[in-house]
């Protein structure tokens, strides 16, 4: 949706683009963040800062997710339409913007709005050009257009030479349903990179990568949740150690780093990137929790 987002967004393109996933960004934050807050709006807003569809001002703003927004942020989002204008937290002044918004959804909106959870003026104020995106299974030839790109994209971002792919490995992503569409396409090629060692992608890196990404193992996320909740609950009432909420912490840190070591056969700068943390991180941690000495494949690779 970021691709089709832009492409609506071109006749701007000396303009910002700005894209807020309104998912990942908790409720409680999402509001100053679309709308910005003034000095003194609550506690810790010690000076002015503009919200994100300020900053877009004469651009365009992508709202992903929208269906998960909250009614109250819907009915701001309601009146820029109507008005071209917002209030920052704390403020009591309009402030004229010129933006133009873009959203996406993979939720039934109607449904929604049906349930009291999406308000129907906003639906139709923003149903003004609809863009229907068949799942990507459906899409013939874009599953290996994405994946050259993704491919091209996280070699970039992770400083690493674009390592390739192999034809058989093409045709897996090619037969591949991708029932998460594109962002599991994404993840897939990302943790395939990491895998790959710098070769040429495999099948078995993309497979490997579908593995650790998919939710078809044989534990639903809701079971290991479970399990993990009854498993801590008992060490609570058992252990004896002082510092229980630490000792906890640094026994699932220690799952962490040897899993993602395992998984990258030992290779710390792939761990690393693999975990979100630097390399020096990774290495503290690995002492830490005395997960042993430098690694074969580092060494065998200068790293």
């Amino acid at each position: 949706m970021n691709c089709a987002g832009g492409s609506v967004h071109s006749e701007r393109t000396d303009k910002p683009f700005l894209v807020i996933n309104c998912v990942a960004i908790p409720d409680t934050l999402l509001e100053s963040e679309l709308f910005g807050y003034e000095k003194g709006a609550f506690t810790g807003a010690n000076a002015r800062k503009l919200g994100r569809i300020e900053q877009a001002h004469k651009g365009t703003v992508f709202l992903d997710e929208i269906g998960d927004m909250p009614l109250h942020i819907q009915t701001k989002i309601l009146r820029l339409l109507q008005e071209q204008s917002i209030e920052r937290l704390g403020g009591g002044e309009p402030i004229s913007v010129d933006v133009r918004i873009i959203a996406a959804t993979n939720r039934d909106l109607v449904s929604l709005m049906e349930q009291g959870r999406f308000r129907e003026d906003l639906f139709y104020r923003l149903k003004v050009v609809t863009i229907n995106l068949p799942p990507l299974r459906k899409r013939e030839g874009d599953a290996a257009r994405l994946c050259d790109y993704y491919l091209a994209r996280y070699s970039r971002e992770m400083g690493l030479g674009n390592p390739g792919i192999t034809q058989e490995t093409r045709t897996v992503v090619e037969e591949y349903a991708w029932p998460g569409n594109v962002r599991e396409l994404a993840n897939a090629i990302k943790k395939a990179l990491i895998f790959s060692r710098g070769s040429a992608l495999a099948p078995e890196d993309i497979m490997q990568a579908m593995e650790v990404s998919q939710d078809n193992i044989s534990t639903s996320e809701q079971d290991l949740e479970t399990s993990a909740r009854a498993w801590i609950r008992n060490k609570l009432l058992t252990e004896s150690e002082g510092d229980i909420f630490n000792h906890l912490m640094d026994r699932f840190g220690a799952i962490l780093t040897s899993e993602a070591l395992g998984l990258t056969r030992g290779n710390r700068t792939r761990a690393a990137k693999l975990l979100g943390i630097t390399r020096p991180t990774l290495q503290a941690k690995i002492e830490k929790f005395g997960l042993g000495g430098d690694s074969a494949a580092d060494r065998s690779n200068g790293l």
